[in-house]
């Protein structure tokens, strides 16, 4: 049988955390994985997708373009979709 995910995965090298809300994503991005790099997983459709995000300053980046904070109403958004 197939293994799901709860609504939102931290992932980062063994050291995952599963989410049941963008609140508790948050609450645990910036007090377990402050000043690192992960990847959040969700399904949709079917599919996992994949968002890579940074922890600094007690913010949450985009790892990748330019660095901005994360738009957690993005995910929330491709989560319902």
């Amino acid at each position: 049988m197939k293994k799901r995910i709860e609504k939102y995965k931290i992932r980062h090298w063994g050291d995952d955390t599963n989410c049941k809300s963008i609140q508790e994503l948050k609450e645990a991005l910036l007090t377990k994985y402050l000043n690192l790099s992960v990847a959040i997983h969700f399904e949709k459709r079917g599919i996992i997708w994949v968002r890579f995000i940074t922890i600094k300053n007690n913010q949450v980046l985009n790892s990748y373009g330019d660095e901005s904070l994360f738009d957690f109403q993005e995910l929330e958004d491709d989560y319902n979709d």
